[in-house]
């Protein structure tokens, strides 16, 4: 599109825009709001000509201004539907002024499955009894594809609200609950947002600027993907990482800039699975990833960042993402040889695929570890080893010490391990003085540690949770551990089995099982008990 007629259809669009609070020379071309900017914060997501899921995963955030590359670069303000300008094969992004988003938390006390009204009712009741600011919300997505309605809602019953994440996790402690939180939006953040091309050309826009990669072909076959680098400011290193499929930028909860790939599922999956398991690992066990990573996709849209114009983002609080880059052939064809499957529960609703590096010998519960109903897909259960890990302190320390014949202990070097604290630095991280001890006030059926006491010099702690209890310890490989004496120093010996919250599928575990000889099936029906594999596309 030549410049000046570019020019014209973005005035044009802007004529009914209120003032920008930078305002552009009479020659920069603006884009008014889009109402495409709400869907951001939607649950709602589309399908792809090829019929495959469009995703939105957030890439970076937090930065003040990035680079976005490619050749054939063409720049859409406003959003995906916009009108083009095409300017050279890169821009330089920065944020004019912003306005961060009002945010509010609150403690998810329980999660209840969206057809379990009546539980969340009751739940809500015994709440209020103590708690009358406590609500309902509904979070998750219900979509229907080739006829079949998935639904993938949840109910959370909350306390709240509190102003900051710091004030709910300090009023869980004291309620001795986990510091599971649920945002609430409140407003969306908003901006103005200026891209400058390397020939000189000005576009600012309010809220959303969206890029598309270069193509040639009649059904928009890209020959030129995006690479996204670092700003001016070098904020990022001067990396520049490349990303199939669309960029868009946005204005994050803070104020600054979110940079979101808009991608189709094969192609995210195709970038996450080699960040998630090795793509070295047999083609079952990735197969058995991909399916759980997939049907993961699914089961987080609209549960998680919803104060956040995306809905995924590309760390391990969702899944770890890296774009073509990470991309390896093994992993695409894992992918591919399983295409649109995900695991359904009796009921036809989505399985929560949860997975953890290394189980230690036995799954957990998932009900044992978070504010969450049973789930019968998530029981814990022996990773080939018939024996239990044993309810005691003594039974447990017997089971760390021996070598069970389970599948992770012939995959994983984190299947037995041993750390010590130093006193003084677990008890500063606590405040309570230097660490004398840690008594262990409950388990779940893996023998993870759900509630620690932790006793120091000055004063005592109560831990709630698998994370919490993880972080608080410095970042241990996992909560199933047993306490000793550290005889050789100050301080406390914890041994311990397994990394991670060990719920779900147990990833050294299904490299030992395909190695074994096991199909990705069964990998699949061993972990998560009683799921169908359906495929919905």
């Amino acid at each position: 599109m030549r410049p000046l007629l570019a020019a014209a259809l973005l005035r044009a669009t802007a004529a009914s825009a209120e003032p920008l609070p930078d305002a552009p020379r009479a020659d920069e071309p603006t884009f008014a709001a889009s109402p495409e900017v709400d869907l951001l914060y939607s649950s709602q997501f589309t399908f792809t000509r090829a019929g495959l899921p469009l995703h939105r995963i957030r890439v970076r955030e937090g930065v003040t201004d990035v680079r976005i590359e490619g050749d054939g670069l063409a720049l859409r303000a406003g959003g995906a539907e916009g009108a083009e300008v095409r300017a050279g094969a890169a821009f330089a992004v920065r944020v004019v002024s912003s306005r961060p988003a009002r945010v509010r938390y609150w403690i998810a006390a329980e999660r209840r499955r969206a057809d379990d009204p009546r539980g969340a009712a009751e739940a809500l009741s015994r709440l209020r009894a103590a708690a009358p600011g406590a609500r309902i919300f509904e979070v998750g997505t219900l979509f229907a594809v080739e006829g079949r309605t998935v639904d993938g809602r949840r109910l959370v019953v909350a306390l709240g609200p509190y102003e900051t994440p710091e004030a709910a996790r300090a009023a869980a402690r004291s309620a001795s609950l986990p510091a599971d939180l649920h945002v609430e939006l409140v407003e969306r953040a908003q901006g103005t947002l200026e891209a400058v091309s390397d020939t000189g050309a000005i576009v600012r826009a309010r809220d959303l600027l969206w890029f598309k990669p270069g193509c040639r072909t009649p059904d928009g076959t890209c020959f030129s993907p995006l690479r996204l680098g670092a700003g001016p400011s070098g904020a990022e290193g001067g990396a520049s990482t490349t990303y199939p499929g669309d960029l868009y930028v946005a204005i994050d909860r803070n104020g600054r800039l979110a940079v979101v790939n808009a991608v189709d599922e094969e192609q995210l999956l195709s970038g996450l699975l080699p960040a998630e398991m090795p793509a070295s690992s047999p083609m079952a066990a990735l197969e058995a990833q991909a399916v759980a990573a997939r049907t993961e996709l699914l089961v987080k849209m609209g549960e998680r960042h919803l104060a956040d114009p995306y809905r995924l983002c590309g760390e391990s609080h969702c899944q770890v993402y890296r774009g073509a880059d990470r991309q390896h052939p093994r992993a695409t064809e894992a992918v591919r040889a399983t295409r649109g499957e995900v695991l359904l529960d009796g009921d036809g609703r989505l399985v929560d695929a949860l997975w953890s590096a290394c189980c230690g010998g036995h799954t957990e519960d998932n009900d044992r570890l978070w504010a969450s109903a049973p789930v019968a897909a998530l029981r814990g259960l022996p990773d080939g080893a018939p024996e239990p890990p044993g309810a005691s302190d003594a039974a447990l320390r017997r089971y760390l010490a021996s070598a069970p014949a389970a599948f992770c202990a012939r995959a994983s070097s984190h299947f037995r391990w041993t750390q010590r604290l130093d006193a003084r630095d677990a008890g500063d991280r606590l405040g309570i003085g230097a660490l004398r001890d840690l008594v262990v006030l409950a388990r779940g059926v893996s023998g993870r540690v759900t509630a620690l006491r932790a006793i120091g010099a000055t004063g005592e702690s109560e831990i709630h949770g698998e994370l919490a209890i993880r972080q608080a310890l410095g970042g241990v490989k996992s909560s199933l551990f047993v306490v000793e004496r550290d005889e050789a120093g100050a301080g406390l010996l914890l041994r311990g089995g397994g990394y991670g919250h060990g719920v779900g599928l147990c990833q050294a575990g299904a490299i030992g099982r395909a190695r074994a000889g096991h199909g990705y099936r069964r990998i699949l029906e061993h972990y998560y008990r009683g799921a169908t594999l359906v495929r919905l596309y």
